[in-house]
């Protein structure tokens, strides 16, 4: 979206036409695109999994989401948890 935005002409005057047309690029934006970000969410959520491991108060583990696979430290992030359980 950054190097479309750079390359149009006129430049943009305010933001409200910045506004304006970053909202015409996101709506069309194409199809390989969407189809692209879609694919790439798997990837993404393990990355922040192996960084971060859980951090929901409920103690839900990486586990839940990809079973058999190792990512992170969820041993010791589900303990950081015990203070939200009544």
């Amino acid at each position: 979206m950054g190097r479309q935005l750079r390359v149009q002409r006129p430049p943009i005057r305010n933001i409200s036409d910045l506004r304006d047309r970053c909202l015409n690029i996101w709506y069309n934006l194409s199809p390989v695109i969407y189809q692209g970000l879609v694919a790439s969410i798997p990837r993404r959520v393990e990355a922040v999994l192996r960084a971060k491991g859980p951090v929901h108060p409920s103690g839900i583990s990486s586990q839940d989401f990809f079973p058999g696979r190792k990512i992170g430290n969820d041993a010791a992030a589900a303990g950081c948890h015990d203070h939200y359980k009544t």
